[in-house]
């Protein structure tokens, strides 16, 4: 895979240029393998920490693990356009604003054996910022290009560790979403996510039933994206292991079979209803 610094990165997304790059430090990947209306995104797959942290972690890496969304890359893979954070949440999380990116307690747990220091916290938040300014770019591209942008911003959750009430297979938080405005769109998810077929387990869908779509990369789409369409998905872990990373590889390949067919059907009623008006 090629390596682009950020600039030039957002010049070949400036020039509507399709390419598969790493940022040259390796903080996230970006593919374009042609311009469309849809993107989709992991922002919580990596699992990579600098060494001036990884030395300094009181977590180790299952437990850190735990709370990262190991193989969501796989589940957008095939999408036309996708972008895939490679280091850890416990960096810096690309689903807070700056302002709480970078953790010093994450679920109720220390994560540093020594206080961070402010060049250490400065240089997780040049790279959280890095991430958005692309990101900002790549939408506002497919924006000017296409009519509009919708992203499917995924994640995924644990329930085994976790109690849930009848947690879902599928949850979508609307919380940042004008649901009045996007609900041909939304319809689309409702009526083809329970339909999605997984290996012996049966689909549902959630509505803010686990989370409720309060991440970043919604936040940034309501305010400086006006035709961009976040929609923040929530698998359940029932793809893996939650306690020990095992992937099950069968649920993992059927996910993407049927992200792909959910996305071409959602993405012909944005087009139809979002991209030429």
């Amino acid at each position: 895979m090629r390596k682009l610094a950020e600039h030039e990165m957002l010049q070949a997304i400036a020039s509507g240029e399709p390419f598969c790059a790493s940022l040259d430090d390796g903080a996230f990947e970006l593919k374009i393998d042609e311009y469309c209306p849809y993107v989709g995104t992991a922002i919580h797959a990596g699992h990579r920490l600098r060494e001036d942290l990884l030395t300094n972690c009181l977590l180790d890496d299952g437990a850190r693990l735990l709370e990262e969304d190991p193989f969501t890359d796989r589940f957008v893979a095939d999408f036309p356009i996708t972008l895939v954070c490679r280091d850890s949440r416990y960096e810096y999380d690309l689903n807070r604003g700056p302002d709480s990116a970078v953790y010093d307690t994450a679920w109720g747990v220390e994560v540093w054996r020594d206080k961070l220091t402010d060049e250490q916290r400065a240089a997780s938040l040049e790279k959280h910022a890095r991430f958005y300014r692309v990101m900002r770019a790549l939408a506002a591209r497919i924006e000017q290009r296409c009519g509009g942008c919708m992203i499917l911003d995924t994640h995924s959750y644990n329930y085994r560790i976790r109690e849930h009430a009848a947690p879902p297979v599928f949850n979508i938080g609307t919380e940042q979403v004008d649901e009045e405005r996007w609900r041909s769109v939304l319809d689309v998810f409702e009526r083809e996510l329970p339909r999605l077929p997984l290996p012996a387990i049966q689909s549902t869908l959630g509505w803010n039933a686990v989370f409720y779509g309060r991440g970043y990369q919604a936040t940034v789409a309501r305010q400086d994206l006006p035709r961009t369409l976040v929609v923040p998905l929530e698998v359940k872990k029932v793809f893996m292991d939650e306690t020990t990373g095992e992937p099950f590889p069968d649920t993992i390949e059927a996910v993407r079979a049927g992200f792909s067919t959910l996305m071409a059907a959602a993405s012909a009623t944005f087009v139809r209803d979002h991209c030429g008006r």
